[in-house]
């Protein structure tokens, strides 16, 4: 008998097409995929999105969740730690030009330390590009329009749209694109890299609650 808590979400999905299965897995299945798509209309994953969604006074309303910050944050910080590993790098490639020999070797070491450097380099720049771009983040539907608060030229600007703007889903490449459209204008909320598929229906889930 398959054990579902060991599979995967999309692992699942497949599996609830296969007509073999026998009927007490059938039924697990049909639970879990149930149970799933409900905590997936309420949006109780969009914490692992890093965000936080909440109808309140101002409306419904959209932030950087709390879990968000806390990785954007520690993206930054190990990605503070590329500058000693790569000044290592670069002294040892130095030293061994001038005072000892090139040999294979010796390479093995600093070719690692720059491929360690540079995944945490990357890992920064993309953390700091969250940072930059989430900060003072709000997004707002009210009964009179859209509201947007979101880092422009090192500020934090608010910008109101129409009621009639539709939010929208834009796939390109790995990344996806949060749009609102006033007036056949488009505007880019925020971007994502790659989502999972719980994460991408999630998605889909929150912008069918702006529209």
């Amino acid at each position: 008998m398959v054990e579902i808590s060991k599979l995967t979400y999309d692992e699942i999905v497949k599996m609830s097409f296969d007509t073999s299965l026998d009927i007490d897995t059938k039924e697990k299945i049909e639970t879990y995929l149930g149970e799933t798509k409900s905590k997936i209309d309420n949006l109780e994953f969009i914490d692992k999105l890093g965000f936080k969604f909440e109808n309140n006074i101002h409306g419904q309303v959209l932030t950087r969740s709390a879990t968000g910050k806390r990785i954007d944050f520690l993206a930054v910080f190990l990605g503070f730690l590329s500058i000693p590993v790569l000044g290592a790098a670069l002294a040892m490639i130095i030293h061994t030009i001038f005072y000892g020999e090139l040999t294979i070797l010796n390479l093995i070491p600093i070719a690692i330390l720059f491929i360690f450097g540079g995944i945490l380099f990357a890992l920064f720049m993309k953390g700091w590009n969250r940072r930059f771009m989430f900060t003072g983040f709000s997004f707002v539907k009210n009964n009179s329009n859209f509201r947007l608060k979101q880092m422009s030229n090192f500020t934090i600007k608010e910008t109101v749209f129409k009621l009639d703007s539709t939010v929208s889903l834009r796939q390109q490449g790995e990344n996806v694109s949060i749009i609102l459209t006033e007036n056949e204008q488009e505007h880019i909320l925020f971007a994502l890299p790659k989502l999972s598929t719980i994460q991408s229906e999630t998605l889909n889930a929150l912008i069918g609650k702006f529209n």
